[in-house]
């Protein structure tokens, strides 16, 4: 499939950079923005910040009603692929770090396994989107390891944005600006527990006795809180990253042109869908990264080292054991 855009990069040095959090609020003009934040632990190498994902003429049932374009992935695992080629690298400048431009997005583990049955499970409370993010060509490169910075933006991506030196001229004030200082959040009502001791206990032991006959090895047992705060997600996100740094954060922004799966899912009810929001992320966690040569996977729940030579076995059904019984304990 031919791509219907291009786009050329053309790199900036910036010299030392804010952190990921600090420019995500400098930035908070633009929309949609998409922050991959390695704030702390092991590895810690890249950031970028990205933001106004390109808009293209509506394709692959990805736009918006009532508008000709949309920068929207499809809610569709099948049809990322194409929605990826859409837009295509023409030459440009050199770009320092993992990411070069193009599709950045968040998916929902509603979506399922591509290639296999869907399961159809009750959407949340929020009616969160099952797809997040879009094609990205302008964004700002941290490195971590020196604190230096780029600002990369994408000559005539096809969608009739401001030239590159306009582009540049305002990402340098909103850098260089005061920064407002920050507010403190308000509570407004309780934190309220949705799932009842009893219940939650019951849960587990549930989940226990499916280990020991075998059915699963592990799962994750979550609960929810919920608190209503008046307090920008941006400052909440540089909160989150200055309590618990992690390798793998991600600040993501959504609204009606980059999501979808939310607004659709939720007109069968005639419950009103937030049209704007935002995911925060802190995760230890490498699922897989793959840099066209090396896949590399670095999950933590339920995995061991592997042994030197360790000698085959026969397989044997599985037992109950501590182990089981600890792989279903959830924190409280």
């Amino acid at each position: 499939m031919a791509a219907r855009a291009s786009f050329r990069p053309r790199v900036e040095p910036l010299g030392r950079v804010p952190d990921a959090g600090e420019l995500v609020q400098r930035l908070a003009g633009h929309r949609a923005r998409f922050a991959l934040d390695s704030a702390g632990g092991t590895p810690r190498r890249w950031s970028v910040v990205a933001f106004d994902p390109v808009e293209l003429a509506s394709c692959l049932g990805a736009a918006t009603p009532g508008s000709a374009t949309s920068s929207a992935p499809p809610a569709d695992l099948a049809a990322l692929r194409a929605y990826h080629a859409e837009l295509a690298r023409n030459g440009g400048d050199d770009v320092p770090g993992p990411f070069h431009g193009g599709l950045l997005t968040a998916l929902a583990y509603d979506l399922g396994v591509a290639g296999e049955t869907r399961v159809v499970l009750p959407r949340d409370a929020w009616g969160t989107p099952l797809v997040v993010g879009g094609l990205y060509v302008d964004f700002v490169v941290r490195d971590e390891t020196s604190g230096e910075g780029w600002l990369v933006l994408g000559d005539e991506p096809g969608d009739a944005r401001p030239p590159v030196a306009e582009r540049r001229a305002r990402v340098r004030r909103e850098l260089a600006a005061p920064l407002a200082p920050s507010s403190t959040p308000r509570a407004l009502g309780p934190l309220v527990r949705h799932t009842p001791t009893a219940e939650h206990a019951r849960r587990i032991e549930c989940l226990r006795e499916r280990i020991a006959a075998g059915e699963l090895y592990q799962a994750n047992l979550a609960h929810r809180f919920t608190r209503t705060i008046e307090w920008a997600p941006a400052a909440l996100y540089r909160r989150l990253r200055a309590v618990n740094p992690a390798p793998y954060m991600a600040f993501v922004e959504w609204d009606e042109t980059n999501a979808r799966g939310a607004l659709e899912a939720r007109a069968a009810d005639g419950a009103v869908c937030a049209r704007r929001g935002a995911l925060l992320s802190a995760s230890p966690e490498l699922l897989l990264e793959y840099d066209r040569s090396v896949a590399r996977t670095r999950p933590i729940k339920g995995t061991a080292r592997r042994a030197e030579r360790r000698p085959r076995r026969t397989p044997r059904a599985p037992r109950s054991s501590s182990r089981a019984r600890r792989t279903a304990r959830s924190s409280r």
